[in-house]
């Protein structure tokens, strides 16, 4: 499937990187993680097309999106107001949005902030950032290791830093890290290969920024939400673990907490799983 693309001039004067796909009547936001191209959402936007119009958008200063005059400018409600924006340009009311990984908080703060402007939300391998002490130390623990990793890539040097963005992306590359448990074996591999290459794109100074601007962010748990709320958690997933999935669920008021094979990535594994959620959403 190939998206189209859309300019959005977002909050700030930030200009917003768009894409959609579907001509469905229903709509679907899509909210996903920072550093992830559109390609991610290939399989489940392939089999929502008939019946959904499917957006989503690239964060502040990743692919085509423009970084905020003030970089500061990089906190979950910085996120929301370009969602805003997004969904007033493509003249969506309500719909339902999908939040995955860091995708999910900013998902959960737009229901809050603007709960007549979302049907229902589905938070996939993500959840609202927790206020209870309990739930921080979790969300902490999980976190450095996003966290850890960006910091990580911002310390090399630069001429390595720059080996390792063009470095080709293969099969191989693929079969690596499906080995190492991070994601499970059942990715396409030609699927996953582009993936990785969007990722490596991506300044990893820049994504530090972003990943910092979320963790600054005050907690998105606002008690009861006027929309339906399910939570897709993976049960290898290990940057949002299941006692972190299973705490946010008991923190909001009716939500259903649903776990499935796979890790954090289930979009690129089970967009069937996702996909038929979403409709059962929508029903």
């Amino acid at each position: 499937m190939i998206f189209s693309e859309q300019d959005v001039f977002g909050a700030g004067e930030t200009v917003i990187s768009s894409w959609s796909a579907g001509t469905g009547p229903t709509g679907i936001l899509v909210l996903s993680d920072f550093g992830a191209p559109a390609v991610c959402w290939r399989d489940f936007s392939e089999s929502l097309a008939a019946d959904f119009r499917i957006v989503g958008f690239h964060y502040r200063g990743t692919y085509g999106s423009s970084r905020p005059l003030n970089e500061s400018q990089t906190s979950v409600d910085d996120h929301v107001a370009d969602a805003m924006a997004v969904l007033d340009h493509h003249r969506m009311s309500a719909p339902i949005v999908v939040g995955w990984s860091t995708g999910a908080p900013v998902a959960f703060r737009l229901a809050a902030t603007y709960p007549d402007r979302v049907r229902a939300l589905l938070a996939v391998a993500g959840v609202p950032r927790a206020s209870d002490s309990a739930g921080r130390l979790v969300e902490l623990l999980s976190g450095t290791l996003i966290s850890g990793a960006a910091k990580v890539a911002r310390l090399m040097p630069n001429p390595l830093r720059s080996l390792i963005n063009k470095a080709p992306v293969d099969s191989a590359t693929a079969n690596f890290l499906q080995r190492s448990g991070l994601l499970s074996a059942e990715v396409d591999k030609e699927l996953l290969t582009q993936v990785i290459a969007g990722y490596l794109e991506q300044d990893p100074n820049w994504y530090l920024r972003l990943v910092a601007g979320e963790a600054r962010s005050k907690s998105s748990d606002s008690g009861p939400l006027s929309c339906p709320v399910r939570i897709l958690a993976g049960r290898s997933d290990i940057l949002i673990p299941a006692p972190l999935a299973l705490q946010a669920a008991q923190r909001i008021p009716d939500a259903t907490l649903e776990m499935v094979p796979g890790s954090h990535f289930l979009p690129l594994e089970r967009p069937t799983v996702v996909a038929d959620t979403l409709r059962e959403i929508a029903s």
